[in-house]
């Protein structure tokens, strides 16, 4: 099996990753599209800086994303479980074909949820 090499262009650095606030969840999410191979550090990484620093409710937009690889999933699911350690709640956003129907195959929608737009997260939070 041959391996898939991503450009350096397609993986977000530090700088091209955001954080918003949305009422009182704080979304993590890239600037531009990319394919989400070796970026679970960036996602690692920009999680416990959100924890260390107090946020409890985080939500990883992937709307951008194009592909997703099995690092980022187990990121995912480890940073799922340092923000249910540290009290709070974790959702990803994305609404892509690809990844959405690879989240739903690994049954990622029973560990963490899996919302279509942040309308739908803003949503979530009137309940």
């Amino acid at each position: 099996m041959r391996r898939k090499t991503v450009p350096a262009a397609q993986v977000p650095t530090t700088d091209e990753i955001t954080t918003e606030k949305n009422g009182n969840y704080t979304v993590i999410s890239a600037s531009r599209e990319f394919s989400l191979f070796k970026t679970a550090k960036v996602i690692k990484d920009t999680v416990r800086e959100l924890l260390s620093g107090g946020e409890r409710r985080i939500a990883i937009d992937l709307s951008r994303a194009v592909v997703i690889d099995s690092e980022v999933i187990s990121a995912i699911i480890e940073c799922h479980k340092e923000v249910l350690r540290a009290g709070g709640e974790m959702a990803l956003i994305t609404s892509r074909n690809r990844v959405l129907e690879a989240m739903l195959k690994l049954r990622m929608d029973r560990v963490v949820r899996i919302i279509e737009n942040e309308a739908a997260l803003a949503r979530l939070q009137s309940r």
